[in-house]
């Protein structure tokens, strides 16, 4: 870290093997001791480059003054290249559609999402509704979250890691971040949430530049990118209504109505309703 930053921030070009010589003629010891590491068999990374992203987030006192926020993240499988970072205060679905838009915007969506098991990308499979074969042959679908609705809608299939050990290259980027952010937000006087994700992409251009690695396959996985405001509905959380006598239905505490001539819909039939904080209220006809 200190080699990294005493290049880009001041010019001064030093191997590895000197400057820690030095350090250790001033008796400057690192802060991380050395572990004995417990053996495990290891899953085989994805050859192509967007074949398989992690995702996940890690809580921590980032900014170093007892605030806590979460650090939410997306490193391809098969090259280790951060793709997208965002602070939040807490996991949320927002914050992990967040860095869907990131991916998006640079290569694309990728085939495969590689995840933990929480709610944002699961439910609970002992307690979901399981649907009767009625209910199969009238055409309903299981629930399921909205992250993995959007998630299925636009092709990308979710994964499910069931040990921290299978998800090993995001547990150990969370492990360099968390020694390496916090010296820097001190370093660089940022000191907030909204000034993090500001310097996040610059950050992230630096770190794959060393960090990243070639794929096996030559070949990209990234699906072609989609327009924002594509995407924006796709990932906004979509919730349904009935169309009442009056043409109008109820949302969030309000009441919408359409003009009778010009709707499309009749009264009874289910409507979409999609909203973000990247999309208004929007209508979409079953």
């Amino acid at each position: 870290h200190m080699q990294e930053v005493l290049e880009d921030e001041y010019g001064i070009n030093i191997s590895y093997s000197s400057l820690s010589r030095l350090l250790r003629k001033e008796d400057i010891k690192t802060p991380v001791p050395k572990k004995h590491r417990r053996k495990h068999k290891s899953r085989k990374a994805k050859e192509y480059f967007g074949e398989m992203v992690q995702l996940d987030a890690s809580k921590f006192d980032w900014f170093s003054d007892g605030s806590y926020a979460h650090l939410h993240g997306a490193i391809d499988d098969a090259t280790d290249k951060v793709l997208a970072l965002y602070f939040t205060k807490e996991e949320t679905t927002e914050a992990y559609c967040e860095l869907v838009f990131q991916i998006n915007h640079s290569y694309g969506l990728p085939r495969k999402f590689y995840t933990d098991g929480r709610t944002v990308f699961f439910y609970d499979s002992k307690r979901k509704h399981k649907l009767t074969l009625e209910e199969q042959l009238a055409g309903m679908e299981e629930s399921m979250p909205q992250f993995a609705r959007a998630c299925k809608e636009t092709g990308i299939t979710l994964v499910r890691a069931h040990s921290p050990q299978a998800k090993g290259l995001v547990e150990r980027l969370w492990k360099s971040l968390q020694g390496r952010l916090p010296k820097d937000f001190v370093r660089l006087g940022i000191h907030n949430m909204e000034q993090a994700n500001q310097y996040l992409s610059k950050f992230i251009v630096s770190w794959n530049r060393r960090h990243s690695n070639q794929p096996s396959k030559p070949e990209s996985f990234f699906a072609a990118k989609y327009p924002d405001k594509v995407l924006n509905l796709y990932f906004a959380t979509q919730e349904v209504r009935i169309l009442s006598r009056g043409y109008t239905f109820s949302f969030q505490g309000k009441k919408y109505a359409f003009d009778n001539p010009s709707c499309p819909a009749e009264p009874g039939d289910a409507l979409i309703v999609a909203h973000s904080k990247y999309c208004p209220v929007q209508v979409i006809y079953e």
